[in-house]
């Protein structure tokens, strides 16, 4: 096995071990979830985190999604997909609801939502009870 090799399992192994102590040690634990390439690989290092006998067990958390309101439809599907067929809860924030309750204010409509998105995840966080 190549150096490199090595140093990817063991980078793989950590996030693992990271991933089960947060699991074990948070009461409502979530795995923020885009649909985007890192959102999809600490997934599938969830998923192996939590196997028995090489056999995938139930998702001991939620996937959380802030969604901006700006996604392609085919990264929307995607993550229903996802979220099917790992049959994990999913738990969405929408940026929308904060520009409408007042607590996002953007200049313009043009304006990118991205920087909103912090606002609409605490306020996610503490509306839906994924707090400690």
């Amino acid at each position: 096995m190549s150096i490199q090799n090595k140093h990817l399992n063991w980078l793989e192994a950590e996030s693992i071990y990271i991933i089960r102590e947060v699991v074990a040690e948070a009461k409502n634990p979530a795995l923020l979830f885009s649909g985007g390439k890192d959102s999809v690989v600490l997934l599938a290092l969830a998923v192996k985190a939590f196997k028995l006998e090489g056999r995938p067990l139930k998702l001991p958390f939620k996937l959380l999604h802030v969604d901006t309101g700006h996604n392609y439809p085919e990264v929307i599907q995607f993550r229903d997909e996802t979220v099917a067929r790992t049959g994990v809860q999913l738990v969405v924030g929408s940026v929308e609801d904060s520009i409408k309750k007042g607590t996002v204010v953007l200049r313009r409509e043009t304006d990118s939502r991205n920087a909103a998105q912090a606002v609409t995840l605490v306020e996610t966080i503490e509306n839906k009870a994924l707090t400690r």
